[in-house]
């Protein structure tokens, strides 16, 4: 009988230490990946002169280059979390937020973090001087977040070429490759409604039209989307002009309205200055943007890198498949180890 007590007493003290640290965690299993700014299902790389205002998540490391938050001083915000490392690469790195990775943080010179650092094996010895709060060790501060929903759809049969034609009106509906690089095109429409395509690729300096008067655009690709670079946005028939480090105007708010779900890569090139609004989804595949402005989020099964300023809107057709947390798990294996005890008894 005692030997049972102490069994029961050694399964309580596991579950309980096991919730309390699912509760003291910053990223719990129940999180979702619609939370987040970025989320990768391996490795986030802010290139030079990024800045986001927004969470960052990575399922693997956070890697932070020259400049990071420099030119938006005041459009620089939000917590940094990854399962493994994050590691500043260079110099001039300010990020305002607290960090927290389940290994190692790793410091350059000329980082400064104005917020906290929890890391679960080992940080850098400058870290006292690089950051302005505390720095704590702690394990298993950021949780495994499942990805979202992934949608089932067939691309349409038949190509959309537009050798020639300088405004490019595409109704919701299905085609097969749509391939605009090699044209004149100026201009391409897209209105509300859903969008199945096998691929889609634009050329340079490319006006984007998103009509969301009648609702959501929602834009699925089999495989991959280039966008080009050169891309200037225009929403419900205004032009969007950024607005450098300042509040951006309110119909960035539609952002949530548009979702990008593309089963292969996603790529908006640099060598001009591109903008971009909604969320771009690709759950097998990576992300590259070098844009001045993106309002929305990026969510990769992949990688997430690129040279942009990010601002944090959700998709609200995206919803996040929540994963069973380990504490839970342990609690009614507990539970169930007790009641069969007492059937014993």
């Amino acid at each position: 009988m005692f030997r049972r007590s102490l069994i029961v007493v050694a399964v309580l003290c596991a579950t309980v230490s096991c919730l309390q640290t699912t509760v003291s965690a910053q990223v719990a299993a129940d999180a979702k990946a619609t939370d987040f700014a970025i989320y990768a299902g391996q490795m986030v790389t802010l290139d030079t002169y990024s800045t986001v205002l927004g969470d960052v998540y990575a399922r693997e490391n956070i890697s932070v280059e020259f400049g990071y938050g420099i030119q938006r001083p005041t459009r620089n915000r939000g917590n940094f979390y990854a399962v493994e490392d994050i590691v500043t690469t260079a110099s001039l790195i300010d990020i305002n937020g607290d960090l927290f990775a389940n290994r190692d943080i790793t410091f350059s010179s000329g980082t400064d973090v104005v917020g906290n650092a929890t890391y679960g094996r080992d940080i850098s010895a400058n870290a006292s001087s690089v950051v302005t709060g505390t720095v704590t060790q702690a394990g298993n501060t950021v949780a495994s977040i499942a990805m979202p929903h992934t949608t089932d759809f067939v691309a349409g049969s038949v190509d959309y070429n537009l050798a020639g034609q300088e405004v490019v009106n595409l109704t919701p509906g299905s085609y097969r490759s749509v391939d605009l690089s090699g044209s004149s095109l100026k201009e391409l429409h897209l209105t509300s409604g859903d969008y199945f395509l096998r691929n889609l690729t634009l050329g340079i300096s490319t006006d984007l039209y998103l009509d969301l008067t009648g609702g959501q655009i929602n834009v699925y690709v089999e495989d991959d989307v280039d966008l080009g670079t050169g891309l200037q946005l225009y929403v419900n028939g205004t032009e969007f002009v950024d607005p450098g480090d300042n509040p951006p105007p309110s119909f960035v708010d539609l952002a949530s309205e548009v979702t990008w779900e593309v089963h292969g890569d996603f790529e908006i090139g640099s060598g001009f200055l591109n903008e971009f609004l909604g969320t771009v989804y690709t759950p097998a595949g990576n992300i590259s943007v070098d844009t001045q402005s993106f309002y929305g989020s990026m969510i990769a099964g992949r990688n997430v890198s690129g040279d942009f300023y990010l601002e944090h809107y959700a998709s609200s057709r995206l919803t996040a498949i929540p994963e069973p947390s380990a504490a839970l798990v342990l609690l009614l294996g507990g539970m169930t180890m007790i009641r069969s005890r007492r059937r014993v008894s």
